[in-house]
């Protein structure tokens, strides 16, 4: 059994996880252009509002897989999803329910 087939669970988590970690670099990096280059003297994005997005951004391996009839992939990319989300609400539970 190959472990990385393009159509099974953990190449499905894999990819989520990879995604997740991309769009959050990306988010930041946008984020601390555009407070350089547009707007000046402005807060930014929170934190918490780029770690929301990154995790948002597995939509778009879901909907491929999804396309590409790669069920297994799919599972496996939600699953990460909902690590992700499990994980994000653990850290900012205060922030949360507060």
């Amino acid at each position: 059994m190959d472990f990385l087939d393009k159509d099974s669970v953990l190449f499905g988590l894999l990819m989520s996880i990879a995604v997740t970690f991309v769009a959050f670099f990306a988010f930041k990096w946008l984020n601390s252009f555009l407070l350089d280059t547009l707007m000046d003297g402005m807060r930014g994005f929170s934190f918490r509002f780029v770690c929301i997005l990154s995790v948002v951004a597995n939509v778009v391996p879901i909907a491929i897989f999804n396309r590409q009839y790669r069920y297994d992939a799919a599972k496996g990319a939600m699953f990460g999803t909902m690590f992700m989300i499990f994980a994000i609400l653990i850290y900012f539970w205060d922030q949360f329910m507060a």
